[in-house]
């Protein structure tokens, strides 16, 4: 009987055959994942199949995980291949012609030669198939793309829209982001592309123009964006786009007039840079012409102001500290800079002479001083320079400067882009930097509060008691 058995199967040993392939299946009866395992005949390597992943194994691993016992692994099928078949294909392919396909490591690409093996109709199934699963996989590419395009797109166009347009509207620091201001200060439906096209960009490295509405992503733009919260259209026309090139010059200009306003402000909140400060306030009255926006024309005066009002202060406790020198050299600073900075009729300017004044007079200046002091009063007086500047040694008017600033500033390129964040940077920048002057300058940032409800100067009492608690602050 033994030998009956052993010589039942002698004429299916004619024939060798090699395990060529294993499906296996990892987890219980109802759900779990399928991989494969599959021999190289050519290099006789295995290879595992796992999802999108191609990864070389040793056969050790595949006989671990197919015969079942380790974990919840097993196979559930098993491939063999005719060895006289593999033979014939071997010498067929001869050197490595064939196709071949790529390992998921990025290691060296292996030859596929198991096409020689298939009927025609089945190689151009498999083709056909192929093509098929690259349309799907390039379909589903798209859909994340579009998806990831409109997350992006729509919490900035929210915030877009706390701003309606108003051509000659106020705008604030939060506000230093081009979409915004194209939303804000001309057209709602160019800031939409604007922030479309930004995001696009910032998802794919290319701009909507490049893209182009014939393509298949932007076909899907159109179909899940336009169509539903996007601009009316993937493309603006002609004279859209001669707009938002007109806009971007006049955003550049706004971009450098900020770098101006930060400068004058962190200036002024260094007594020792009061100078710099002045002279950044005198170029930026000079662009006034320019159409610059009312907030910052508007915030640097009365910073300006606050700083005159100030300085006649430390005027008035160098001179009571018998410093003279130094009190008139200040004075005379003050005098030359309120004709460039202080309007003719703006009452502050009567009363910086007030309390210059005050001070010349409430301290016993030497006879030799007394020319200098009336040089500096007519100078406020009459609006008009009555004494010679060039003995202060201070840089006083420098344009270049200032210009090589704003060009900087308008000239980056990321002024026109997105600034994620922008309203804790530019916003915070701006209001920690006049909430430090405030703290500073708190006594004459209400002398100047008063000034301007009242339009018309202090009156002395009021002045010599602010001056007296200076006094009684500094000498502490």
């Amino acid at each position: 009987l033994n030998n009956d058995i052993e010589q039942s199967y002698a004429s299916l040993t004619n024939k060798p055959y090699r395990l060529h392939a294993v499906l296996v299946h990892d987890g219980k009866a109802g759900s779990g994942h399928y991989w494969s395992f599959i021999r190289d005949p050519k290099e006789d390597i295995w290879f595992r199949y796992n999802d999108t992943q191609v990864t070389k194994v040793d056969e050790e691993i595949v006989m671990k995980e197919s015969i079942g016992g380790w974990n919840q692994t097993s196979a559930y099928c098993l491939v063999y291949l005719d060895d006289h078949l593999l033979q014939e294909a071997s010498v067929l392919s001869g050197t490595k012609n064939l196709r071949s396909y790529a390992l998921s490591s990025g290691s060296a690409s292996s030859d596929d030669f198991y096409g020689t093996m298939l009927p025609r109709y089945l190689k151009d199934e498999v083709a056909n198939d192929n093509v098929a699963l690259m349309h799907e996989i390039e379909e589903g590419k798209t859909e994340a793309i579009v998806k990831q395009i409109h997350e992006l797109y729509k919490p900035r166009y929210q915030i877009c829209q706390k701003y309606p347009c108003r051509e000659h509207q106020n705008l604030k620091a939060e506000q230093l982001n081009f979409p915004i201001y194209v939303h804000a200060t001309k057209s709602p439906e160019l800031g939409k592309w604007w922030v479309l096209d930004l995001c696009t960009t910032e998802v794919t490295g290319e701009s909507l123009v490049t893209i182009g509405q014939d393509s298949t992503l932007g076909r899907k733009i159109s179909e899940q964006i336009i169509n539903k919260d996007g601009p009316k259209q993937l493309l603006p026309g002609l004279s859209d786009m001669n707009l938002l090139n007109e806009l971007k010059q006049k955003f550049a200009v706004f971009s450098g007039n900020i770098v101006l306003v930060l400068k004058a402000i962190n200036h002024f909140n260094h007594e020792e840079e009061w100078v710099q400060g002045w002279r950044t306030v005198s170029y930026i009255r000079k662009l006034k012409a320019m159409s610059w926006n009312g907030y910052y024309i508007n915030l640097p005066n009365d910073l300006n102001r606050v700083i005159f009002l100030r300085a006649c202060s430390e005027v008035n406790f160098l001179a009571k500290a018998n410093k003279w020198t130094d009190a008139l050299r200040l004075a005379k600073l003050i005098a030359y800079f309120s004709i460039t900075n202080i309007d003719q009729t703006d009452p502050h300017r009567r009363q910086v002479l007030a309390n210059l004044r005050n001070g010349f007079t409430s301290a016993p200046f030497p006879e030799e001083y007394q020319e200098v002091i009336v040089q500096i009063q007519k100078t406020i007086d009459t609006y008009q320079p009555s004494f010679d500047i060039s003995d202060l040694g201070e840089k006083l008017d420098d344009q270049q400067e200032f210009e090589m600033l704003e060009k900087n500033a308008a000239s980056s390129p990321d002024i026109y882009g997105w600034i994620e964040g922008w309203k804790v940077g530019s916003q915070k920048k701006l209001e920690e930097a006049i909430g430090q002057f405030k703290d500073k300058y708190k006594g004459w940032v209400e002398m100047h509060t008063m000034i301007t409800e009242k339009k018309i100067p202090l009156t002395k009492e009021h002045v010599d008691a602010r001056e007296a608690e200076y006094l009684r602050d500094k000498s502490h």
